[in-house]
């Protein structure tokens, strides 16, 4: 993405420190907690909260109905520690600050977008707020990672957990949507289902050369190797949207068939927590067009584009050459929020 002078003096310290790290070969490498590590006062399916238009409420095992079952996973949650320490069991649906704000507003918006595209869906959110959260401290990521191929299992185990008997021969379907490391638990999940998800969706993985030098990368392309990428029969849809912290995936061996985007946030680049969570908006409003939710195997206005690299377009303006060009108008009837934006065909 392209930056500003502010931003650059704004990382330098950080940066420096990371590069100092390096120089000495002391890099932090994220490791993985197995469950007897991460006790866990939630049973996987205790995790799962589904919509009900209205909120997100207790599942009850074998309840879901074959349909399209959209799973939704939020990132790490930097401040929020005490409040987790207060109430060990605190949902993520629920989470809110002193000041009466939701954790992941996105979680609604995006389920009330996803319900009105698709009579069939069901929308449900994993809570692992309880490892997700830390001290709002840059470096405290690197724990924060450590913890998500634990919930990318415990993850998998809740949806299989809550599907009805049948669910998978009546044609009940699945697609995975994760953002900030909570893209890496929605990856693990897809490798550890019984039956690959129709469609895993990416919003900001953290994989810049920031997060590779504490430690706290994303590990995506590490994650996504044994899914069978592509869009035919059998295979896992994937998508990749890059406003911040993401990098593209498409060009790794074995990933050709990823689709990456991306995005170009309305916000200057100083404003790193909207520019993060730009991604959510932005599907959100995509839904009703050829692009983002317009995509989705189950509702999608269009097929799924071809594998390659996507870019977020204005007055034909390209920072990463060699990547298609969309573009997205106002979307009639959008909910307020930031300016709506979306895609057009490739150029």
């Amino acid at each position: 993405m392209d930056e500003s002078p502010r931003m650059h003096a704004r990382l330098s310290p950080l940066l420096l420190a990371a590069l100092l790290l390096a120089a000495s070969g002391c890099i932090p490498q994220p490791r993985a907690y197995s469950a007897a590590q991460a006790p866990s006062e939630l049973s996987p399916v205790e995790r799962i909260g589904r919509w009900d238009g209205e909120g997100f409420r207790a599942v009850t095992p074998g309840s879901v109905p074959a349909s399209h079952l959209y799973v939704l996973v939020h990132g790490w949650a930097p401040g929020w520690s005490e409040a987790v320490a207060d109430e060990p069991t605190l949902r993520a649906w629920v989470a809110e600050d002193d000041q009466g704000r939701a954790f992941q507003p996105w979680f609604e918006e995006l389920a009330v977008a996803i319900t009105e595209a698709d009579p069939y869906a069901v929308v449900i959110a994993y809570s692992w707020l309880d490892d997700a959260a830390s001290i709002p401290f840059f470096f405290a990521g690197r724990r924060v990672m450590a913890h998500t191929d634990l919930h990318g299992r415990w993850l998998a185990e809740a949806i299989e957990g809550v599907e009805a008997p049948g669910f998978a021969e009546d044609h009940g379907r699945v697609h995975l949507i994760g953002h900030s490391y909570g893209a890496r638990v929605a990856a693990m999940a897809a490798r550890e289902l019984d039956r690959a998800p129709a469609q895993l969706t990416m919003f900001d993985a953290p994989e810049n050369l920031i997060t590779y030098m504490t430690g706290s990368q994303a590990g995506i392309h590490q994650m996504l190797r044994d899914l069978p990428i592509g869009r035919g029969e059998g295979q896992v849809f994937v998508e990749n949207y890059i406003s911040m912290m993401g990098q593209h995936l498409h060009t790794w061996a074995g990933l050709e068939g990823v689709v990456d985007v991306y995005l170009r946030p309305p916000f200057g680049s100083g404003e790193y927590r909207r520019r993060h969570n730009y991604p959510m908006a932005f599907y959100a409003q995509s839904a009703g067009t050829a692009v983002g939710l317009g995509w989705s195997r189950f509702v999608g206005q269009t097929a799924p584009p071809a594998a390659g690299c996507y870019e977020q377009n204005f007055a034909a303006m390209s920072v990463h050459p060699g990547c298609y060009g969309i573009s997205l108008g106002p979307t009639p009837g959008a909910r307020s929020g930031p300016r709506p934006l979306g895609l057009s065909a490739p150029l």
